[in-house]
């Protein structure tokens, strides 16, 4: 269970420095002659939480570590203090993926989505493709409400 107090949590950062891609590492990374020794030197850097990317498929890496960075958040930030202002860029490009692909009848949007914010990003599939909002926040709800009275009228801009 996260403990969201400031000091816990400051704690938590203090300690996570030490696993921060430093001047070395990084200009290792910057001066790799392939996309595997730049791998190499993140994988060696427990950079994505140690996630082990083949082929050159560097995105999973910069995806792990973009989830980690998000979880760690979302588990760590006292509630009320603001910080999901941060995550709520990933939410807001969640539904519009997830509209996009209703839209596009593309049948898994995964490749499309950022880590999750503040909405989990099932409730928000759920809820995008039974066209019924009431669950999300208000906000988020009156937008893709609109979107799809707009396709509906025969709107199809972006």
């Amino acid at each position: 269970m996260a403990n969201r107090s400031p000091v816990y949590s400051s704690a938590r950062v203090r300690v996570m420095e030490n696993t921060f891609l430093n001047q070395e590492k990084f200009n290792r990374l910057v001066y790799s002659e392939s996309v595997d020794e730049a791998m190499r030197v993140l994988q060696e850097s427990n950079y994505g939480g140690g996630t082990i990317a083949e082929n050159g498929d560097y995105e999973k890496i910069l995806r792990a570590e973009e989830d980690k960075v998000s979880a760690f958040m979302a588990e760590s930030m006292p509630a009320g203090c603001g910080m999901e202002s941060f995550l709520m860029k990933q939410d807001y490009h969640n539904a519009k993926a997830l509209t996009k692909a209703k839209y596009m009848r593309i049948e898994n949007a995964d490749f499309m989505l950022a880590p999750e914010g503040t909405v989990e990003i099932s409730l928000l599939e759920e809820c995008v493709k039974a066209d019924t909002y009431t669950r999300l926040p208000v906000l988020m709800a009156k937008a893709l409400s609109d979107i799809d009275l707009a396709r509906a009228n025969g709107d199809k801009s972006p």
